[in-house]
This record gives C-alpha cells, sequence and structure tokens, in this order.
C-alpha cells in the first residue's frame, strides 16, 4: 500500500437472433353450409359475449399464448445488472483559476466507469473560482500537498477551509481541479477514510486532479475514496493492466467484481 492514495504518473509519460416465426398454413376452405352455420354461432356467442363484457376467446387465448414468454424475457431484461438497486454518490465541484479540465466531462466518464458497479455520483455544487480567491487560498495556481497520510499542507487547508465556507459545500465528495501539484509526481490524490487521521481527519473524502491527469483520474481517485485502500491493483487478477487502478500504465478502466461489491457496500 502506498503512502497515501494517488494517481502516480506513469515513468515513461504518455439474445442469439430466434428464428422468425413460420406463417401458419391456411385451412382449408369449409363447405358453404359449414361456414354459414358457423358464422351464425360466432355472431351468438359474439353477441353474447359483447353482452357480457368479455373478448372471443380465441383471438385472447392466442395472443396470451404467443406473448406469455416474450413479455416474461423482456421483464427480466428490464432488472439488469442493477436489480438490487443503485446508489448516488454527491460530490461537490470547484475549479481553481489555471485549471483547464471540464469537471462535467471528467465526472461523465466517472459515471461511465462506475455504472457496472451501480453507483453514480451527482453534482452538489458546481463552482469556479477567481484568480484572486485562487491565489488567496494557495499563493498562486500550484497547490503543494502533503505526501503522507494523516497530513495535509497549509495551502490544502486554506483551499478546503475557504472554498468550503464561501459556497457552504456540503456533498459527500469534494474534488478541487488545479493547474498543478507540489510535493508529489502524481495526476490526482485522494484522501479516503482510512487516510483521513490527524490534521487530515477534517478532509476524508476530498480530492484533487491537476491539468495533466488522464481522462480516467477523477474515477481513479474516486477509487482509492469507495474501497478505502491505497492499492494500485484489481482484486481479482492484480496483474490485470486494464483495472481502473492499475497503476502506473494501466491500459483500461474496469473494475473487477471484487472492487464492485466493495464500492457499492461503501457509496
Amino acid at each position: 500500500m502506498n503512502a497515501f492514495a494517488r494517481e502516480r504518473r506513469r515513468a515513461d509519460a504518455p439474445e442469439p437472433r430466434r428464428p422468425s416465426a413460420r406463417s401458419a398454413a391456411p385451412l382449408p376452405a369449409a363447405p358453404a353450409l359449414t361456414r354459414a352455420v358457423g358464422n351464425q354461432a360466432m355472431l351468438r356467442m359474439g353477441g353474447a359475449l359483447a353482452r357480457s363484457g368479455s373478448t372471443p376467446c380465441d383471438t385472447r387465448a392466442g395472443a396470451a399464448a404467443a406473448d406469455g414468454p416474450v413479455l416474461q424475457r423482456e421483464k427480466k431484461k428490464a432488472a439488469g445488472p442493477c436489480a438490487g438497486g443503485k446508489k448516488t454518490v454527491a460530490v461537490d465541484l470547484v475549479k481553481l483559476d489555471g485549471s483547464t479540465r471540464t469537471p462535467a466531462s471528467d465526472l461523465a466518464e466517472v459515471n461511465r466507469i462506475f455504472a457496472p458497479c451501480c453507483v453514480e455520483f451527482t453534482v452538489g455544487a458546481d463552482k469556479t473560482a477567481t484568480a484572486a480567491e485562487t491565489t488567496g487560498w494557495i499563493g498562486d495556481q500550484d497547490l503543494a500537498v502533503s505526501a503522507t497520510c494523516g497530513t495535509v499542507t497549509g495551502e490544502q487547508k486554506a483551499l478546503y477551509d475557504g472554498a468550503t465556507a464561501k459556497w457552504a459545500l456540503g456533498s459527500r465528495m469534494k474534488a478541487f481541479f488545479v493547474s498543478s501539484m507540489s510535493g508529489v509526481s502524481a495526476y490526482g490524490l485522494s484522501n479516503p477514510p482510512y487516510c483521513a487521521t490527524g490534521t487530515a481527519a477534517a478532509y476524508v473524502n476530498h480530492l484533487v486532479i491537476e491539468n495533466d491527469a488522464l481522462s480516467d483520474s477523477m474515477a481513479h481517485e474516486f477509487g482509492h475514496t469507495l474501497l478505502n485502500s491505497g492499492t494500485h491493483a484489481g482484486v481479482d487478477n492484480p496483474a490485470d493492466k486494464s483495472n481502473l487502478m492499475f497503476a502506473p500504465g494501466r491500459t483500461g478502466s474496469n473494475l473487477d467484481a471484487s472492487q464492485c461489491a466493495t464500492i457499492f457496500g461503501n457509496a
């Protein structure tokens, strides 16, 4: 487990088809007398049924027999992978002066990645700081961050406290987008519950994303937070480079079944 949860930079930087139903063979023509008698019988039956408010059983029964299995399959399909329900997690988005990222786009990618886990992130506050507010909190456009669990720098504390007070931030998660970070070599960092001790205890579920972050770096940091782990690997197959938590150098943004179970449980 790393000293803290962060998105490390890379060293090298850069239903089978159903057969169509056969048409029923036409019935042989009935003799004229039979047809006449039959029509009279049907007319009498139809009148009786109409008076009773019923529908002729041949058409209703035929439709029910044909539609029954189809309706059953459709209901099962509609239940989908989240038949047990879906959880939502609110997040406040704060973009500082100098940040070139689009928080809404990053969050959309987060929701695409976490959809198989039946977890969706919703926007609480969506704010953009002015140049004066940014420098007032962190001095310039670079955020100095702590490299260890349980601690935050003066700039982190000023940013987190200042933005929360100004905009009454109250969502469970808070994401800050900055131009750059110093103190660690990372695309982003987060403060999961396991790391929220000491001076960092007040800033649980806070995360930071810098300009050079990958499209899934925000999702990666939410992974650390909801998995409550600093591990940079999957659970079911730690060698899988396509796993969201693999870093550095992952090739995909997948989450395995064990990860999804934990994420859903913690969401």
